[in-house]
């Protein structure tokens, strides 16, 4: 198996994070469903059984940060930059529901530690809500992040 440095486990490490949506320290079959179908690639539920078989060492039915590095070592998963933002805002968006509103906002400055006064999150919104619904679209993220 291949060896990884500290900065490339680093880097797996965020990518787990993006891919455990919800944040339970394994990522689950319909997750694993998720990231694929976010990369055009549709798996029968055949194949996916055969897919968690293959990575899901000790059978429990998810993918633990171990078994997602021993996976990496034998499988490159390279995301363009489109599906890079893709994960990142499904990541933010806990109900799916295609958009960000305050309460998510709040939600994704918690987790990256960022405690900010009502006038400063009212400011973000602002400035990253192009449309001015009051919602945050992938289309407004990933104009902030500069990828059209």
């Amino acid at each position: 198996m291949a060896e990884f440095t500290p900065e490339q486990i680093e880097e797996l490490r965020e990518a787990f994070k993006m891919f455990d949506k919800d944040g339970g320290g394994t990522i689950s079959i319909a997750e694993i469903r998720s990231i694929l179908d976010t990369r055009g690639e549709r798996l029968s539920d055949g194949e996916m059984a055969e897919l968690m078989a293959a990575i899901d060492t000790d059978r429990s039915g998810e993918i633990d940060f171990e078994e997602f590095t021993r996976m990496m070592a034998v499988v490159s998963v390279k995301l363009t930059p489109q599906e890079e933002l893709q994960l990142a805002f499904q990541h933010f968006d806990v109900r799916a529901s295609g958009k960000l509103n305050k309460d998510d906002l709040v939600q994704v400055l918690k987790e990256l530690n960022q405690n900010l006064s009502p006038a400063e999150l009212a400011d973000i919104m602002e400035v990253c809500d192009g449309d001015r619904d009051g919602f945050i679209t992938f289309q407004d993220f990933k104009t902030i992040m500069g990828v059209n």
